[in-house]
């Protein structure tokens, strides 16, 4: 504990130290709007890292990695060697200058998301490690023929100051970025500015931007010294480990990400078109040593743009559910899925693999594996956990692999991982690892019975059983209550593969009708092992049930009029109505004949849901559901004189009282019909908005719709929205001839005066003339009136008039009207089937006064006789 507390006091000094010399050099050495289009951001290295994630060990035992046949080439001049899919940058050697660049139709695509990852190995020298690698993106085409970089701690990528130029990015990889792996720390020269305290005897990591004069400072006379970027220090990078390195691009965002190992990444925000002039950039890795050693090598295991695969891997146990971060228990099985998809990229996905890496403390299931779910020959995998997949491409897309395992009955509780993956020559996916924990065995002998619902039918009954140390299980028998023994299948109950075994038995029909409803009951199920332990010859487990009762029989569907509810259940069971919030509504017991009556009830509505159960001491029944229906009754209709014979004369009005009712919220609607037919005019709709709310109603049918004869009269009353009707019994209507009488005659009419002259004159009538006639004999009937003078007219005086009125026609023709003779005056055809006529004329027709020269003067006075004539129809 004393010496990590020492270490961190000595890093806090180291942070400090760094964080000031950076912030002088940055005041000092790079102007306002230098810093904007690098977008460089200086940070203090982190605390010492000691701890990588780790990878292969050994120089000759790098991962599984991609074949480099034309994607990579070495420059012209260059000290890097392949050694076989391996790239050594530089060997153990003084002095060496090395670099491996993509090829030209593997260019790095800025407008476009990138992916890298590599191993790199830096050797196991404990000191004088020197000088490391970089992995480099530019456009310096140069490179690639006859430029070559500068050895060292310039890396093969960093400038050299020139004193004649006083420039400090002379021979650097221009237009450029790089990651530099330093594993010496130059003092005096390109480290200066990193702090002594915190960089001497380390190795770091940073980026910065080769090419740029900005990327550099004098630290000291004439010597160049880097501005390090996010800079992370490490004890060494010569550990014998093969570590990762992780590049991604976000082509929107323009940023560059980075990772070593575990070590916090680092983004890097990059616009291409002022770093690189271009957005179709080289990329490799270079390196160099100078007079401190060591071997640089690197390993691909993902190129950008190669081949571009997605895989989903999962692993569940037998429940289903994911393991990781979970315990399992002993004899516990897993099943692992992965599947990998080829979704684009300059070659095809070679000579693909599906790899699996299990711990010691899983066997693999024989059998288990799968291909594109179909089983398939397992005999290399099971040595190799290794499937060949063949080639994959854009016309063969995706496959499929699965397979199980199974932990072990252990002693001590165990933190474990598996990994699969997928591998070919030109990719290796993403692996995806599973950590879990497999607790210790508590495997014991046992067998349990699951617990037992209440039953009505054949039904299957299951539990588990347990042997330690995978013995076997000779037999298995139940019984219920003390009936008789039955064996079991052998392949009703599991082998002893897991933890707990299943085994199944099915209680026949049969057996449960024969069993008492109202009684509970017991199972008891004994298994006899093949080896049994001492003093322990069998293993047995009991348990209770009851028989489920059925569903209760209804005698009629439920209705919202129901003040009852009838129907058959087992004679001494419980029968409840329940609500569809389970609350009781009612209750009662069947009787010995199987019968049973829930009354009274309150009337429930239409549309209300409930359960009828019938229950014993142990068990209830299924819930026999209902919805309470609705039952329609006709409305209730009463007609004044119904079944009665009513008579009425020709002409006159018949009315007729009614009330209706019912129990319904609807509107009513009602009807009169003659002889069937429906009178379509006398159709009346009543609001009806309460139920058994008393409606009364009178109707008149009119006397023109019952001419002479016998009617049957019915009234019918329906609900508007079903058209459930009640039908009221006839009304027989008979209709008699009718009279025709006068229903005005005025007592007293008279004419104009007249002057007497020696010319003729025609006296008009005064008003008054107003007779009125009522006609009840129908339609058709004739009217025909006649006038008769019963005397000539005379004065007080004595005077006569004869011959004084005269009768004008329509045609202007006179007729005189002598005393004592009848003449026809007036005459009209009835059109309806009662009519009130009035007897009228023109002015100058009619009955009109004669008034001849020679008369005396005075007033006359006479007497007319009207009489109707009843001329039957045609």
């Amino acid at each position: 504990m004393k010496q990590i507390k020492k270490r961190r006091y000595l890093l806090l000094i180291g942070i400090i130290a760094v964080f000031t010399f950076v912030y002088i050099n940055t005041q000092s050495g790079i102007s306002a709007n230098e810093k904007e289009v690098v977008k460089k951001t200086n940070t203090a290295p982190i605390a010492d890292k000691t701890s990588l994630l780790r990878a292969n060990t050994g120089i000759d035992n790098p991962p599984e990695h991609v074949f480099l046949d034309g994607i990579f080439q070495l420059p012209a001049i260059s000290d890097s060697t392949l050694i076989g899919n391996v790239v050594q940058v530089t060997d153990n050697k003084i002095n060496q200058e090395g670099a491996i660049w993509s090829t030209s139709n593997n260019l790095l695509d800025l407008t476009k998301d990138f992916e890298l990852e590599a191993y790199l190995y830096f050797g196991n020298k404990k000191k004088d490690n020197g000088d490391g690698m970089t992995f480099a993106m530019h456009n310096d085409p140069e490179r690639l023929t006859t430029k070559r970089g500068i050895m060292g701690e310039h890396l093969g990528v960093y400038g050299k100051y020139d004193p004649k130029t006083k420039k400090h990015a002379v021979g650097a990889l221009e237009n450029s970025f790089a990651v530099e792996f330093d594993t010496y720390y130059n003092e005096k020269g390109m480290d200066a500015y990193l702090s002594y305290f915190s960089y001497f005897d380390r190795a770091h990591i940073a980026y910065a931007f080769p090419g740029r004069e900005d990327s550099y400072g004098e630290r000291y006379t004439w010597q160049s010294s880097l501005n390090h970027q996010s800079t992370q220090v490490y004890n060494s990078l010569a550990n014998d480990q093969w570590n990762k390195f992780t590049v991604f691009w976000d082509s929107k965002k323009q940023t560059l990400t980075y990772q070593y190992g575990s070590s916090p990444q680092v983004a890097v925000p990059i616009d291409p078109q002022v770093i690189f002039g271009t957005n179709d950039v080289i990329w490799g890795f270079t390196g160099s040593t100078g007079g401190s050693t060591q071997y640089s090598r690197v390993v691909f295991t993902k190129v950008p743009g190669l081949v571009n695969a997605k895989s989903t891997i999962t692993a569940v146990d037998s429940t289903g559910n994911p393991i990781e971060g979970k315990s399992l228990k002993a004899r516990q099985k897993v099943t692992y899925t992965a599947e990998v998809t080829y979704e684009s990229g300059k070659q095809d996905w070679f000579d693909v693999s599906g790899v699996a890496s299990l711990n010691e403390f899983v066997d693999y299931v024989p059998g288990s594996l799968k291909l594109d779910g179909i089983p398939i020959d397992d005999t290399s995998f099971i040595e190799s956990k290794r499937i060949a997949l063949g080639d994959l491409s854009l016309t063969s897309t995706t496959r499929k692999i699965s397979f199980e395992a199974q932990t072990k009955e252990l002693t001590a509780t165990q933190n474990v991982s598996d990994t699969i993956s997928f591998a070919g020559k030109n990719y290796m996916s993403n692996p995806e690892t599973f950590n879990y924990q497999i607790t210790a065995s508590t495997v014991k002998d046992s067998l349990a019975i699951d617990p037992i619902a209440p039953l009505n039918k054949s039904t299957d009954i299951t539990g588990n059983w347990s042997l330690k140390n995978l013995r076997k299980l000779k037999s298995l028998i139940y019984q219920v209550d003390d009936g008789a023994t039955i064996l079991l299948p052998k392949e009703t109950y599991a082998t002893n593969d897991e933890e707990f075994n299943p085994w199944k038995l099915q209680l026949s029909q049969e057996l449960i009708d024969s069993l008492d409803v109202t009684k509970e009951h017991v199972l008891t199920v004994t298994g006899i092992p093949e080896q049994p332990l001492s003093g322990q010859p069998e293993i047995q487990a009991t348990a209770k049930f009851a028989v489920k009762p059925q569903q209760v029989t209804l005698d009629t569907a439920i209705t919202d009029k129901a003040t009852s509810i009838e129907g058959i259940g087992v004679p001494g069971l419980t029968i409840q109505l329940r609500d569809e919030q389970d609350k009781l509504i009612k209750e009662t017991t069947v009787d010995p004949e199987g019968k049973f009556v829930l009354s009274p009830l309150v009337r429930m509505k239409e549309g209300t849901k409930v359960n009828l159960i019938q229950k014993s001491q142990f068990a209830i029944s299924e819930p026999l559901e209902a919805t309470v229906e609705h039952l329609e009754l006709a409305p209730k209709l009463v007609v004044e004189g119904d079944g009665e014979t009513t008579t009425i004369l020709n002409g006159a009005d018949f009315t007729i009282k009614t009330q209706v009712s019912g129990e319904e919220a609807d509107d009513l609607v009602l009807k009169y019909a003659i002889n069937g037919a429906v009178n379509d005019s006398m159709t009346e709709i009543i609001a009806n908005p309460t139920i058994n709310e008393v409606h009364t109603r009178t109707a008149t049918l009119k006397a023109e719709t019952l001419p002479i004869g016998e009617y049957s009269l019915t009234v019918v009353a329906e609900w508007k929205t079903s058209g459930m009707k009640s039908t009221v019994g006839k009304i027989n209507l008979l209709v008699v001839a009718g009279t025709m009488t006068f229903s005005k005659v005025p007592e007293e009419v008279s004419f104009e005066q007249g002057a007497i002259t020696n010319q003729p004159q025609t006296l008009a009538r005064k008003a008054g003339w107003d007779i009125q006639i009522e006609d009840f004999r129908g339609k058709g009937s004739r009217t025909t009136l006649y006038a008769k003078l019963t005397g000539d007219f005379k004065t007080k005086e004595n005077h006569i008039i004869t011959n004084s009125l005269i009768y004008v026609n329509q045609n202007n023709q006179a007729t005189p009207i002598p005393v004592d003779s009848s003449v026809k005056v007036f005459e009209r055809e009835t059109t309806e089937t009662f009519a009130n006529v009035a007897v009228d004329w023109q002015a100058n027709q009619g009955i009109l006064f004669d008034l001849k020269p020679g008369n005396y003067s005075g007033t006359y006075q006479g007497e007319i006789e009207w009489t109707l004539l009843d001329i039957p129809k045609e």
